[in-house]
């Protein structure tokens, strides 16, 4: 824990700025003591305890591998292939909260994700050699339509009138990604946002959307913004040495906390994390303990996801399984939680004060505040990696295994 807290002192006078302005957001944020004020921890207990009372009821209409709504109000699943039907269009079937059957969005290419406003679904038209053709799937009409735009890291802009993404060409192994484009959400002409300043073959990605409807993005080893309305794109900072390979492979583009203040970038081979906030890029130290990674799905291959504890503050695992939450707009960590996670244990979502994980084959909900844990009495199944979960805005969870979908209350 020492070389935790020391690794937070640093951190902290890399992130804090005195004269930076606070966001609206920023006093609903938790408070936060400074590392060096905290004399003592309990040891980590990643051992299900049955002290804590979870409810969990299965949605009977709902399938497998759900995804909620960002608001809570939705959730979307992948309608399964008509018995002795071939071909068949591809579809996600949308229900309320309590599983109650909504409407049904085609999704031809066979994959789909919210949109970051909850009005609708990113959906994949077709199934190319490369990133698919993007559309929109309304939830209120249930219509889809085309965007001109592809598949990759596509992300509304604040005001929700922008759709930006990246653009591909070329095919397999072959694959180019250049450019960042944009178009009206209301439908009009695609086009060219920001190129890369290099001529690598995959050096740009979109990292997020800040709170100023400004687009953050990474050109190879660099981080810039830019105004979605137009401008001239600014550097934040660069990535730390030796973290991009060559093929432009060593990355995974941006997570972005709640109120779009923070934003992280993680590089693998070596695996590093870079956090984007205070207008500039820090690099987490290698002994500031373990960002607890959302690692659900497909995003442990491609996205930097990590479970976000406030506005702006996220999870931090130290070697002995000890939780806490950093802030990183002020730089500093919060008093450690009264609780642990094992190294095998999968992070899947956080509700105000508890932490839902994968353990073993276990849906486990742990108290922060107390160390109490719980099982769900939910079969995760074998495929626990594949098992998908967030936390109600109201407070629950819902998670969704490969055949079903549960919600803890």
């Amino acid at each position: 824990m020492k070389k935790l807290v020391l690794a937070m002192l640093v951190l902290s006078s890399c992130i804090f700025t005195r004269d930076a302005s606070p966001t609206p957001s920023a006093t609903t944020s938790p408070a936060v003591t400074s590392p060096a004020a905290v004399t003592s921890t309990p040891s980590a207990t990643p051992t299900a305890s049955p002290s804590l009372s979870v409810a969990a009821r299965v949605l009977k209409d709902v399938g497998g591998r759900a995804e909620v709504s960002p608001d809570g109000k939705w959730i979307a699943a992948p309608e399964p292939p008509p018995v002795g039907k071939v071909p068949y269009t591809a579809a996600a079937l949308v229900y309320d909260v309590e599983g109650k059957f909504v409407r049904r969005i085609e999704a031809p290419g066979g994959y789909w994700f919210w949109m970051s406003d909850s009005s609708g679904l990113f959906i994949a038209l077709d199934a190319p050699q490369r990133s698919p053709s993007l559309g929109i799937g309304d939830i209120a009409s249930g219509t889809t339509r085309a965007t001109g735009l592809q598949m990759v890291g596509a992300t509304l802009s604040r005001d929700g009138a922008w759709i930006l993404a990246g653009h591909q060409e070329g095919c397999c192994v072959a694959v180019e990604q250049r450019e960042i484009w944009i178009a009206p959400r209301t439908g009009g002409n695609a086009k060219v946002f920001v190129r890369s300043k290099t001529e690598r073959q995959q050096p740009i990605g979109i990292v997020g959307i800040d709170p100023r409807d400004r687009l953050v993005y990474r050109d190879h080893d660099e981080i810039l913004r830019v105004p979605v309305a137009g401008g001239t794109p600014e550097s934040l900072g660069m990535l730390a040495s030796g973290s991009v390979l060559q093929n432009e492979k060593g990355y995974a583009d941006g997570a972005t906390s709640p109120d779009r203040t923070v934003m992280l970038v993680r590089t693998y081979e070596p695996l590093r994390w870079h956090i984007v906030a205070n207008d500039r890029v820090t690099a987490w130290p290698e002994n500031g303990g373990s960002i607890v990674e959302d690692r659900q799905g497909l995003r442990l291959q491609f996205y930097a996801a990590a479970i976000w504890t406030g506005p702006h503050s996220f999870l931090v695992r130290a070697s002995n399984g000890e939780l806490s939450s950093f802030d990183a707009v002020t730089g500093l960590s919060t008093v450690p939680y009264r609780a642990g996670i094992g190294p095998d244990d999968l992070a899947l979502a956080h509700d105000r004060s508890r932490l839902l994980v994968a353990r073993d084959r276990r849906a486990v909900v742990i108290d922060l505040a107390t160390g109490r844990q719980g099982d769900a009495g939910i079969d995760l199944g074998q495929d626990t990696a594949g098992t998908r979960a967030s936390a109600l805005p109201g407070g629950g969870f819902i998670v969704s295994t490969v055949s079903g979908t549960y919600r803890i209350d």
